[in-house]
């Protein structure tokens, strides 16, 4: 979810596609969506995800490779897998995280120690994630810039 949220554009700049439900739910798109793993695990890696348990910094954690977590289904195909109660428990998650991340607004009245531990770990997975896709993109930006330029076309000949 939060790499559908913030990372999309990321992705696509750094040539890291993220499944696009828009492209898979066409009646033509069988292939899509067995690349993508939306009705059965794919193949290959479709995403990956930083580890919520270890944040990558665990050299024994059980969850996680390295700190990362590689998913061989579409995001949205595991969400729309999860009983309706925890699909909007998400849903509220992710919308409490906008509320305090574009407006400063908490969920509960009060500061952030007043708001429930699973908000506060939901903020701590949220902005782990998004950190982790602000490196990918500097890490790109950091090798395009150590790239010598294209030389000039040179001119025709006439």
């Amino acid at each position: 979810m939060v790499a559908k949220a913030w990372g999309t554009d990321i992705a696509e700049e750094v040539g890291k596609p993220l499944p696009d439900c828009s492209r898979c739910r066409r009646p033509d798109a069988k292939s899509e969506r067995k690349a993508w793993g939306c009705d059965a695990p794919a193949k290959r890696t479709v995403f990956v995800t930083g580890c919520s348990r270890c944040f990558g910094g665990g050299d024994d954690c059980p969850d996680c490779d390295d700190g990362l977590i590689a998913h061989d289904r579409c995001p949205t195909a595991v969400i729309e897998s999860y009983p309706d109660t925890q699909r909007r428990a998400a849903g509220r998650a992710i919308r409490a995280y906008i509320q305090l991340d574009s407006r400063s607004v908490l969920p509960n009245a009060g500061g952030f120690e007043d708001q429930s531990p699973q908000f506060a770990q939901i903020v701590d997975v949220v902005d782990h994630e998004r950190g982790r896709w602000e490196r990918i993109r500097s890490d790109k930006r950091k090798r395009d810039l150590k790239r010598p330029p294209p030389s000039p076309a040179k001119p025709r000949r006439r």
